[in-house]
């Protein structure tokens, strides 16, 4: 079906019957826009509409369909046919592409709709599984990355200047202390001076990193979110995520705490993405303190140091453990007086 050819002639129809476009558009009870846009061939008028125009321009439905008049009686039959068929598949390409458009859009809603649950169960997964940032953020990291080293070389001294404590050897300079005792999984004995208010003791623990991955779940103290959190990010999520930024001791999760302390989550993450930043987020704000600075250890041991204010952390790592001496006191601040008493270490 020509278009083109159909508003030709309701053009030149009109045009004989001296009206205009507002005329014959009054006469059929539409617009004189859509008059015009059947003359330019821009769409076919509503078939309702087929008739009461044919008969305002005095003209039949086979001529108008086909866009010509038609002079020879014998012509009309053939005409005839050809408009039939050709309204027939105008009308069925108009449904098809009806049926497209319906399709379209309801792809689109569809879609739409998916990404709006989607959209919302990201939301909530945020909601449940994103920690709020920590006030000392700014602090820990400032203080992780102000750092010096120390070497220690082991020295041996006479067995009678040695303290024994929990299969590990020092020199004793606590004689004069006075110690108090601790029971549990994690026991030691503390060493408090009666001069100076300074304290001594040390606990053998598993390293950081063993501690993140352990399956021990309650060491994640959000009592809020502890028990939907678990087995959703299990020991197995904890080891992928340390093996794929190759942190492999403490040392190493330092320096990804240092670039990476406090991760922020998105709607744009993937659900284990925000999973996992939420148990580093967790795991990092439990088990770092605002540090000072931080001092590597070298020589014969391997660890660091974490230096608050007045206190100390010091982390020999050895054969997947971590030997914590805590240190608390002026003379603890001296670097000299460290090397000098942990060069006297031995563990068994």
């Amino acid at each position: 079906m020509n278009l083109e050819r159909i508003g030709k002639l309701i053009a030149e129809l009109r045009k004989e019957k001296g009206m205009t476009q507002s005329e014959l558009g009054n006469i059929l009870g539409v617009t004189k826009n859509a008059v015009s846009k059947w003359e330019r061939g821009l769409c076919l008028m509503d078939m309702t509409l087929l008739v009461p125009l044919c008969d305002a321009l005095n003209i039949s439905i086979v001529e108008l369909l086909n866009g010509e008049k038609i002079e020879k009686e014998n012509e009309f039959k053939e005409k005839s046919e050809i408009a039939i068929n050709n309204t027939i598949n105008y009308s069925q390409s108009k449904i098809k592409k009806e049926k497209y458009k319906t399709l379209i859009i309801s792809s689109i809603l569809t879609i739409f709709l998916i990404l709006i649950i989607l959209t919302i169960n990201k939301l909530l997964l945020l909601k449940e599984f994103t920690l709020e940032k920590p006030k000392n953020v700014e602090n820990v990291i400032a203080g992780l990355n102000n750092s010096e080293s120390i070497k220690i070389y082991k020295k041996t001294i006479p067995e009678d200047q040695y303290l024994n404590e929990f299969n590990v050897k020092i020199r004793n300079d606590f004689r004069d202390y006075t110690q108090e005792k601790t029971e549990g999984e994690y026991a030691f004995t503390k060493y408090l001076s009666n001069e100076d208010n300074s304290s001594f003791y040390y606990i053998k623990l598993p390293q950081y990193v063993d501690m993140f991955t352990s399956n021990n779940l309650t060491f994640f103290s959000d009592e809020n979110k502890n028990d939907n959190f678990k087995g959703k990010f299990d020991s197995a999520d904890r080891k992928y995520f340390l093996l794929k930024n190759d942190i492999n001791d403490d040392l190493d999760f330092i320096e990804y705490v240092k670039e990476h302390y406090y991760i922020r989550n998105s709607l744009l993450m993937k659900k284990r993405t925000i999973i996992e930043n939420y148990s580093f987020n967790l795991f990092v704000s439990i088990t770092m303190p605002e540090v000072k600075s931080i001092t590597l250890i070298s020589g014969d041991y391997k660890g660091y140091i974490l230096n608050g204010n007045n206190i100390r952390e010091l982390h020999i790592l050895r054969d997947n453990n971590n030997y914590m001496f805590v240190l608390q006191g002026d003379k603890y601040m001296n670097n000299d007086y460290i090397t000098d008493l942990f060069s006297t270490l031995e563990i068994r």
